[in-house]
């Protein structure tokens, strides 16, 4: 291992800190036409990992914006939304959501839940007002069993069983997780390695890009 690895810090352990909402800042979905929906993941905390600090703009992910702003018809929708996304949540008693979605210009929710839906979930489904609608969408994996694999990774990189990593963090949709690496890592290690070490250590599906992450107020 060169001196540049030598000096790189280790991957810190999830910090349970980090609150859902900041995690709902950072990572939302843009789709191509107008409908975008925002990650929600209230109440579901989140386990974000670092080892050289991560700098985020809090970006609302909304549409009908006048003049850059949302109206206060998309905000009202918006909070309201989320209130019924904390109510939803509540019920995860067994921890099987992955994430939650919102849509404050349509209405929508997206529940992305792994495994059957509790009954407890379902009448608050069941309860939410008219002109809005709840989807549930099946999750491979929850937050929760998400977070466990990161932690494992986390736990690898300290054994020398997995190269050092710059970010991991649960994939939107419960599909499993994302992983970035230094470009030195990438360059040194390649991709198709470092998937299968982290795979085998989170024992979930894993994606892995180059993620260069610089402390705050740190150099760009």
């Amino acid at each position: 291992m060169n001196i540049i690895e030598d000096l790189r810090p280790s991957p810190t352990d999830p910090d349970p800190e980090w609150s859902v909402r900041t995690f709902r800042s950072i990572i939302r979905r843009r789709p191509k036409r107008s409908n975008r929906r925002r990650v929600a993941l209230v109440g579901l905390g989140l386990c974000l990992t670092t080892s050289a600090g991560v700098a985020a703009a809090a970006t609302s992910g909304l549409i009908d914006f006048n003049d850059g702003m949302p109206t206060p018809k998309i905000i009202a929708s918006q909070e309201r939304l989320d209130a019924l996304a904390d109510k939803i949540t509540a019920t995860d008693t067994r921890s099987q959501i992955a994430t939650i979605e919102i849509s404050p210009e349509t209405g929508q929710l997206f529940v992305h839940i792994r495994g059957d839906v509790p009954a407890a979930m379902s009448e608050a489904i069941r309860s939410v007002p008219g002109g809005v609608h709840v989807e549930i969408v099946a999750a491979s994996y929850s937050m929760a069993d998400m977070q466990a694999g990161i932690r494992r990774i986390g736990s690898a990189t300290k054994d020398g069983a997995a190269h050092p990593y710059e970010l991991a963090i649960p994939v939107p949709d419960g599909a499993g997780l994302k992983i970035g690496v230094s470009q030195l890592t990438w360059d040194e290690v390649g991709r198709q390695t470092l998937i299968a070490e982290y795979q085998i250590a989170a024992e979930m599906p894993v994606e892995v890009s180059v993620t260069e992450v610089h402390p705050l107020g740190g150099n760009s």
